[in-house]
């Protein structure tokens, strides 16, 4: 079974920017996602806000069976590599301690934020 899965990252008003993360290589933190998401056989894709703005730098992890999985404080780099560490292997298992303690419930605004990727035609799943 193909290990198919999408991960959402939150790119806008605060996720992302010198702004908010001065010092943190935003560009880098993309481009290694990309590479290890891709490599992995899923797929990212870049969002605007999706108002998880108190956790910023925000993915959203979709897994294969539909779940998910909201982690935030991405612009750490020990939560960074973990997230890659996870996203290399099978994103079907648990989330690891470091990023259990990233993970969050949305709040409903949220979730409606993230719903209008699906009506923009971005898949749960890798495509």
């Amino acid at each position: 079974m193909t290990n198919q899965f999408s991960v959402l990252l939150c790119r806008d008003c605060c996720c992302g920017t010198d702004r908010k993360h001065p010092g943190f290589d935003h560009a880098e933190q993309r481009r290694e996602l990309e590479e290890v998401i891709n490599s992995s056989g899923g797929k990212l894709h870049i969002v605007k806000c999706i108002d998880a703005c108190s956790y910023s730098n925000v993915a959203v992890i979709r897994r294969p069976s539909g779940e998910k999985v909201w982690v935030g404080g991405l612009a750490n780099m020990e939560n960074h590599d973990e997230l890659c560490r996870f996203l290399a292997g099978d994103t079907a298992q648990p989330l690891t301690p470091v990023l259990e303690k990233c993970s969050f419930r949305p709040s409903l605004d949220s979730q409606r934020a993230e719903s209008k990727c699906d009506s923009k035609r971005i898949p749960i799943h890798g495509s």
